[in-house]
């Protein structure tokens, strides 16, 4: 009863969580304000100043979760006056928010530009601003770099060097773009104005052909006096119109005028990017990440190789640890290999660092748990315009997996496997660090541990197990113990509580196979039937049975060899070898088999080769839609045998359903 409450309560609440996910946080509108100060730091235009000034000021930004809008504006007279507001779309766009907060700070600082890692320090905020609009919780932002430097095993910068390398180079490239703008925008201002006092002038030409022709037709002296001084003073203004029109051709044509300004400051473009392409430095156009089980399992970095004029895909050799701080620690010394390459960190072969594409992994700490790691999921980002991205971590009641499953052996009317069977699985990483082999090999230890719960003999058939007496009597009583095979105590659990931890584990992506090394300790429970004998006339006799409760713990080592772990489908291959306890308050035993082959059926002493028994297993599922929120499907083919006596076994052909509780 106590289990079947259990159950059903398992499935009151999963009712009732499924309705809760289903009400739409964002049916109505929200907006969130914020306001935060900054010390917006800005570099001089003018490449001889090296001094970077800054402006303190505060920051208001009010995102619309209806309209998906952001407003951002500075506060009044924190520049000499009030400040126009800056509209931004979601998703944000670095670039597009570079320009416009630009624009709106240059209104009174015309000849400065907001240094780099103000932009990033502002659009962080703004990026974090909704993250209590979202449905599920964040795990934590990665930030990404735009360019990276090529590394090689002759290099011996550390990751400080390289960084410094790339920010002097990269701001340098930045400051001659400013400078760029700037000039551009002067240059357009120029032209602009010109071709206003060509219209004007245009215009006073037309009132001086219409002053003369009325001074023409005039009779009277005086009046022709009149129109003449107009005509005087409008060739006046004409005069002053050709001198600006004058003045601004100087400006664009001189030597030192802007055309010629502009004109230089490209060539210093073209200069420095040539400098920084000798020196190593590319610009990133594209990352993709595939995170799965707390790993970064696949990292993919595009980059726009000058040289070759062609793009150049930098990745992964193996599976990167992505759930703890010494994960992200490790960071500077992963390398991510050129896909032409060999993925040989002994291959002089150039090859980039994944902390210098991944700045920083700022995770969340209100997480309820030590693993920071994001839910499964993938993005493609350009860090030009997305250089921070929100990774999102499992809704809380995703974090257990469950199956049903049946033994098709079930279906006998004298079989003792469950036809409804229940699972409750969680994974825990530990240690996910790897270490690379040759290519893409690799190998780990204690990355992971396994807990799992098992319900199962929930049907009414068989849910005790039949303990057996050789019914040996002496002085009237019954002396021979009851017992049952090691394997029939197993095979008749209703409840098994397994922890799992892996020891070693080896991947061959480009084989697709993993290999793994556990070790486990299992409790079950087995509910047991004796027929409680009673001696009557020098005869055993029957008496009411006795319904007892078995406990056992079997410490096992498992290797396991996984074939192409996908999402849609894989197979998995095991060996187990098991040594079980019984424990009983010496009321029963656990026997070898009942051959009597051990020549333990007459002993309360246990014959050790009788704790030892094996399990093989071959399992494999399938998922018809990895994206949906729908389980997967599997079957395993199950076969225990005992060690001294290998025919005492029994199969099992599970089949079932595999799912996320409350998902």
């Amino acid at each position: 009863m106590k289990l079947l409450a259990t159950l059903f309560f398992l499935g009151v609440f999963s009712i009732f969580a499924y309705c809760s996910a289903q009400e739409d946080p964002k049916s109505a509108t929200v907006k969130v304000d914020d306001a935060r100060n900054f010390n917006i730091r800005c570099h001089s235009i003018d490449v001889k100043n090296v001094s970077v000034p800054s402006v303190a000021t505060t920051i208001y930004a009010q995102y619309n979760s209806k309209e998906k809008l952001t407003n951002v504006s500075f506060k009044k007279d924190s520049l000499g006056k009030s400040a126009d507001n800056i509209k931004l779309l979601h998703p944000l766009n670095f670039k597009y928010f570079t320009h416009q907060f630009d624009s709106l700070f240059g209104k009174e600082y015309t000849d400065r530009y907001v240094d780099h890692g103000s932009h990033l320090e502002v659009f962080y905020w703004l990026v974090s601003m909704h993250e209590k609009m979202t449905e599920m919780p964040v795990a934590g932002k990665v930030l990404l770099s735009q360019y990276v430097k090529l590394s090689d095993n002759d290099s011996d910068e550390s990751y400080t060097e390289r960084a410094l390398s790339v920010a002097g180079q990269i701001s340098e490239l930045r400051n001659l773009n400013a400078q760029l703008n700037l000039a551009t925008r002067e240059l357009a201002d120029s032209s602009l104005k010109k071709n206003e006092l060509g219209k004007r002038i245009r215009l006073i030409e037309k009132e001086i052909v219409q002053f003369n022709l009325e001074k023409i037709k005039s009779n009277n002296t005086i009046q022709k006096m009149s129109i003449q001084n107009k005509i005087d003073s409008i060739n006046s203004i004409k005069i002053n119109l050709d001198s600006f029109i004058s003045s601004i051709d100087i400006t664009l044509n001189s030597k030192d005028g802007l055309n010629n300004k502009i004109k230089s400051i490209k060539s210093n473009i073209n200069q420095k990017q040539e400098e920084i392409a000798k020196k190593g430095i590319y610009e990133v156009s594209e990352v993709k990440m595939q995170f799965e089980n707390g790993f970064l399992e696949r990292i993919q970095v595009s980059i726009q190789i000058t040289a070759t004029n062609r793009h150049e895909i930098f990745e992964n050799a193996y599976p990167i640890g992505f759930s703890s701080i010494s994960n992200y620690k490790n960071f500077s010394r992963v390398r991510l290999f050129r896909r032409s390459s060999k993925y040989d960190p002994w291959d002089s072969q150039q090859y980039i660092y994944l902390s210098d594409i991944i700045e920083m992994y700022d995770n969340e700490l209100d997480l309820l748990t030590k693993d920071y790691s994001p839910g499964d999921t993938s993005v493609t980002v350009s860090p030009g315009t997305t250089p921070i991205v929100k990774l999102n971590k499992l809704k809380t009641f995703y974090i257990i997996d469950g199956k049903t499953f049946t033994d098709v052996n079930g279906f006998s009317e004298n079989s003792p496997n469950g036809l409804v069977q229940v699972e409750l699985n969680r994974r825990f990483n530990l240690l996910t660090h790897r270490f690379q082999v040759r290519g893409s090999n690799n190998y780990g230890f204690v990355n992971y541990v396994n807990a799992r719960v098992n319900f199962s003999k929930i049907e009414d058939k068989l849910k005790g197990l039949p303990l057996r007496n050789e019914l040996s009597i002496e002085n009237k009583t019954v002396v021979s113990p009851y017992y049952a095979s090691n394997l029939d105590y197993l095979r008749y659990e209703n409840l098994g509580i397994n922890l799992e931890v892996n020891a070693f584990l080896f991947d061959a992506p480009d084989f697709k196979y993993t290999f793994y090394i556990d070790a486990g300790l299992h409790y079950g429970h087995t509910p047991v039937i004796d027929s409680n004998y009673t001696v009557v006339d020098a005869k055993a006799v029957a008496g009411t049975p006795r319904q007892l409760d078995a406990h056992n713990f079997t410490v096992f080592p498992r290797a396991k060899l996984q074939l192409f772990a996908e999402k849609r489908y894989g197979l998995t291959l095991s060996y187990q070898m098991n040594y079980t306890w019984l424990f009983s308050n010496n009321n029963f035993k656990q026997v070898l088999s009942y051959s009597g082959k051990g020549l333990d059926l007459k002993s309360l002493t246990t014959n050790r080769t009788a704790r030892l028994s094996s399990t093989i297993e071959a399992a494999m599922f399938f998922d018809p839609n990895p994206q949906s929120s729908s389980g997967k499907i599997f079957t395993k083919a199950i076969f225990h045998f005992q060690k001294g006596d290998v025919n005492t076994f029994y199969p099992q052909i599970l089949l079932g359903y595999a799912f996320n509780i409350f998902k």
